[in-house]
């Protein structure tokens, strides 16, 4: 069995470690820096992926691996592992040294016992991206327990290509009864896209891939056996980038809010559970009103909200395909609002189903925004700072739909507007100059391609020695 350990914990307990079995690895913190999170989700989603990789089993596997935990860290860290709530490993621990804690692993990613829908919403696509992703849809389909029973809904939201994908779903699926094609007659937006899947599906376990997106073949796996065996609502995974940084899933430290989107993409949703239900009677999942971006982000803080079973799966099986031109890899602005406003929609949405509770709702997102003014390193506060003297200078708020909340919040609440750091400052002139260079698309996507990864790559280190060298959770 291989053990992990940190560079640091190697050097400051180098003769503790002779107490410990088995052969230790090193890791560097710049090796796990392209993982995001806290410092130990980090090394623990870092070591847990190399266990997986190296087996290379499609669709279910299993393995074993261990790491070297300080002892005044093992509290946090075992704390983190429980808010998990994945089925994807147990652990034991034995504490034989003075100062470490070896902590063994035993991994294990099932055939799911359930059949299984996937959905995958088609806006505009591109046909190669499209196939490639469907392919991949289909292969992880055929490593589930029940592969005959799956069904896999592929929907056009009435596309300027829709021949184009219709003829590709016919070359590759022609004879196969599990795939469905439909097409809507006007432009709706992905959230109704994502309902009509749920609604269409004839299995409980539904999950979603984006049409530019693919997944490794134990994917629908490693997600619904949380769902199955965790009795989740929701299961969520980690998600791979083109400049190979993964996206750890979490849930937020704010009970209810989503500032930044925990999740990613490619949730999968149980919709025999009677908390889903309850959510399906208002007359949808996703709230329409979110019609072509960050539909996701709001179900989430719905999640959480309603307090939802959320299982998190540790490993990236999903691969995001960032799209250089796209609307919400450019448009910052439209990103920065959707984070500000999300919690707004997710209150109301939520106030269908608990009325009385969106007072305190209200006025813990307003506290929340305070927090994230004093620590935030982003200089766009200036837009958070409008949105809170809104929240607590008003004696009502009128919501998105026009619904008004009495006595939000007293009138003095402090307001702080940090400056950017320098770390900030230069993911800032990034951003600035990869936006004037997507007009040129050649070059865009020969320095997508060529450059970008390692650029990000070193600016991810930078930042991740920063944090720990100002004593920030990273």
């Amino acid at each position: 069995m291989k053990a992990w350990i940190r560079d640091f914990d190697f050097l400051k307990f180098r003769e503790e470690l002779q107490f410990l079995p088995g052969e230790f690895s090193v890791v560097s913190a710049t090796e796990y820096a392209q993982f995001t999170g806290a410092p130990n989700r980090r090394f623990f989603d870092f070591a847990l992926d190399k266990a997986i990789q190296q087996l290379g089993v499609p669709g279910s596997c299993s393995a074993q691996m261990g790491l070297v935990i300080p002892k005044q860290e093992v509290a946090l860290f075992f704390d983190e592992l429980r808010r998990l709530n994945t089925s994807l490993f147990e652990y034991s621990y034995r504490h034989e040294s003075p100062n470490l804690f070896f902590v063994e692993f035993n991994l294990e990613v099932r055939k799911c016992s359930q059949p299984v829908t996937a959905v995958v919403p088609c806006f505009n696509s591109d046909i190669a991206l499209l196939e490639t992703s469907l392919r991949s849809v289909m292969h992880a389909l055929d490593q589930t327990g029940f592969p005959e029973s799956c069904q896999l809904l592929v929907i056009d939201d009435c596309s300027t290509n829709s021949a184009d994908i219709q003829a590709l779903i016919k070359r590759l699926f022609d004879n196969d009864s599990r795939v469905q094609f439909s097409r809507l007659s006007e432009n709706r937006g992905v959230s109704t896209i994502r309902n009509l899947g749920i609604a269409n599906s004839r299995n409980d376990i539904v999950l979603f891939v984006d049409h530019d997106d693919t997944i490794e073949p134990l994917h629908f796996n490693l997600l619904a056996q949380d769902i199955i065996r965790k009795n989740a609502d929701i299961a969520v995974g980690n998600m791979r980038f083109p400049d190979r940084h993964i996206f750890c899933a979490h849930l937020s430290e704010h009970r209810g809010f989503l500032i930044e989107n925990g999740f990613g993409s490619g949730i999968a949703i149980n919709k025999a559970s009677t908390r889903v239900k309850s959510l399906l009677g208002t007359g949808e999942l996703y709230n329409n009103k979110s019609r072509s971006h960050f539909e996701d982000w709001e179900l989430n803080s719905v999640a959480k909200l309603l307090d939802w079973k959320i299982s998190i799966t540790p490993y990236a099986s999903y691969f995001y395909t960032y799209m250089p031109t796209g609307r919400d890899s450019t448009n910052l602005t439209l990103k920065r609002r959707a984070s500000l406003l999300t919690p707004l929609y997710a209150i109301e949405r939520v106030k269908q189903l608990s009325r009385e509770n969106a007072y305190s709702y209200l006025r813990e997102y307003s506290q929340c925004l305070v927090e994230q003014m004093l620590t935030s390193e982003e200089r766009w506060d200036l837009e958070r700072q409008e949105l809170l003297k809104r929240l607590c200078a008003a004696q009502q708020i009128v919501l998105p739909n026009n619904v008004t909340i009495q006595g939000l919040l007293p009138n003095a609440l402090p307001i702080v507007v940090p400056q950017p750091n320098r770390v900030a400052r230069a993911k800032m002139s990034i951003k600035k100059w990869e936006a004037k260079l997507s007009s040129n698309r050649v070059l865009y996507k020969l320095y997508y391609c060529t450059l970008r990864p390692a650029l990000y790559s070193f600016y991810r280190s930078v930042r991740f020695m920063y944090r720990i060298a100002s004593g920030k959770n990273a």
